[in-house]
């Protein structure tokens, strides 16, 4: 398999990526694609994790969550990030 295939058929796939308040222990779920989930749910926190003008786009699930985990940003030092399932 070539490495765009691998690429287009990972940002296919849906994945779950849960959010749990660390103070409340209030968990949220959101499901989509890698892109999707980058575009309409984490793509503010992403940005304001200290990435700026340097922001790249995870290219896949796990690298979207270890970015959540490892930002400065309020929501990400306020909340975990992992993947379910």
């Amino acid at each position: 398999m070539d490495k765009e295939l691998a690429i287009r058929s990972n940002t296919m796939k849906h994945y779950t990526v849960r959010s749990t308040d660390k103070n409340s222990g209030r968990s949220t779920e959101w499901t989509g694609t890698v892109d999707e989930l980058v575009e309409n749910v984490f793509g503010y926190t992403l940005r304001c994790n200290g990435m700026g003008t340097k922001f790249k786009r995870p290219k896949s699930a796990k690298a979207l969550v270890n970015r959540l985990n490892s930002g400065n940003s309020y929501w990400s030092m306020r909340n975990s990030y992992e993947l379910v399932g």
